[in-house]
């Protein structure tokens, strides 16, 4: 009986090892996905921004393309191409604020519990309840 809980321990306590090496290499992973994915957008945006002239409109967007000797884009869009591409900028904007935000609350809210979960709540109730009350005031 001992034996046996004694292997339940060790593979519980590898199990918890093998999750820690596998959230360690997922953290590695992503934190190289979402540097490359910040440096291509801010290579195509810094090196590929251009603009058309659609119904007396002036659309900027970006997106990698051959200009001509002026620098002007030799391509052309359609009315819903330039909205779909407005779409993807305006959906990229609001996944990359809401990922931020995101992790800046939950870091924030993990950081309190953190320095938190230490407080011993029963002596703050112990003090609370043995406080004096106000005085008792006489009319005569």
């Amino acid at each position: 009986m001992v034996r046996q809980f004694r292997l339940y321990q060790i593979n519980l306590y590898l199990l918890q090892q093998k999750r820690a090496l596998l959230k360690n290499y997922c953290i590695n992973i992503s934190r190289y996905f979402f540097l490359i994915l910040f440096l291509g957008l801010f290579a195509s945006n810094t090196f590929f921004e251009h603009s058309h002239i659609c119904d007396g409109n002036i659309l900027v967007h970006s997106h990698p393309f051959k200009p001509d000797r002026n620098g002007n884009p030799v391509h052309g869009h359609t009315d819903s191409g330039y909205l779909l591409i407005n779409l993807i900028n305006n959906f990229i904007v609001t996944l990359g604020l809401a990922i931020a935000l995101t992790s800046i609350i939950l870091f924030f809210y993990l950081e309190i519990i953190a320095r938190t979960e230490n407080i011993n709540i029963s002596r703050i109730k112990i003090a609370i309840f043995f406080l004096r009350g106000p005085p008792r005031t006489m009319f005569i």
